[in-house]
């Protein structure tokens, strides 16, 4: 009901770059991954330097390795605006990550994974990175620094299995 309403909203102001951020932001918490990923674009094209929807749209192309390129010049361009930021930069360590930039990211994912303490996103990126540079033991230690700090429920068991086949 919440996104039929937002939606008659967004399509009676296709203008507006707040609603159609807001519907979505409904679309990914509804799962509807593609369905976001356009009304992202559209904010984009109503406003290039929308951080949230840059943020929103990066983050969701790498987690679904889709457009990796897309997903590359977006997190530049937030980390170029905010190199600061923990959150941006764990977002570009992980573009870094998805094109292969390996050594490139481990500099950045290490910087996010100590400055963020409320999520272990980082350091779940830090621990692949070091995992594809063979670097296990280290590895090992963020999978569980992402354990601990909390992780979403699909990466859960995916950081357990990388520590258990490490035993």
């Amino acid at each position: 009901l919440a996104i039929d309403t937002l939606m008659q909203g967004a399509e009676a102001n296709p203008g507006e770059a707040v609603l159609q951020y807001e519907l979505g932001a409904m679309y990914q918490e509804a799962g509807r991954m593609e369905s976001a990923n356009e009304r992202y674009e559209e904010v984009l094209a109503l406003n290039t330097n929308h951080i949230q929807a840059m943020d929103s749209l990066a983050s969701n192309l790498l987690d679904m390795d889709q457009d990796i390129e897309r997903a590359h010049e977006l997190a530049e361009r937030l980390y170029s605006l905010m190199p600061d930021d923990p959150y941006i930069q764990d977002l570009w360590g992980w573009a870094l990550y998805r094109k292969g930039e390996l050594e490139s990211a481990r500099a950045i994912l290490e910087a996010a994974a100590n400055g963020i303490e409320d999520s272990g996103r980082a350091d779940y990126h830090l621990a692949l990175t070091l995992r594809d540079l063979g670097e296990e033991g280290k590895a090992v230690e963020y999978f569980r620094s992402a354990l601990g700090k909390g992780l979403a429920d699909h990466l859960e068991p995916l950081a357990e299995r990388a520590i258990q086949s490490n035993r």
